[in-house]
């Protein structure tokens, strides 16, 4: 009877450590994973995707990989997220928020570059390229 005991509270700690990632990614998850899912499948019905690899990848696989990709980062984000919580480094917190909000960034500015090519009909990219000209 013990054994199942340990087995259930180990269980229900599994789960309590993944709600409190899930808790802390959850801008990352809106931004990153929703907001880029989203705005590149409204973005790709006027323009096309710039990045060639995932041009590539979409025209085998369709739309889904595209999501599959995002959905391989958040298992990805866990693992490293459980690396640093068990590990005896000083700057675990740190290198965890800032690897966390420059993710959340990234996924802001992505979206934000896709509702820029449907609304404006340019990305970031093709601004900078201009700015340098």
């Amino acid at each position: 009877m013990t054994e199942c005991i340990s087995i259930n509270n180990r269980y229900e700690e599994d789960w309590k450590e993944a709600r409190d990632f899930l808790k802390e990614i959850r801008y990352m998850i809106l931004f990153y994973v929703l907001g880029d899912f989203l705005s590149t499948c409204w973005a790709l019905q006027y323009s096309f995707e710039q990045n060639k690899f995932l041009a590539l990848a979409m025209e085998h696989f369709g739309i889904g990989i595209f999501l599959l990709f995002k959905v391989f980062f958040i298992v990805f984000a866990y693992w490293t997220y459980r690396q640093l919580k068990y590990s005896k480094m000083k700057t675990r917190e740190k290198m965890w928020n800032y690897s966390k909000n420059v993710i959340t960034f990234a996924g802001a500015f992505l979206v934000i570059n896709n509702m820029l090519v449907v609304v404006a009909r340019i990305s970031f990219t093709d601004l900078l390229t201009l700015a340098i000209m």
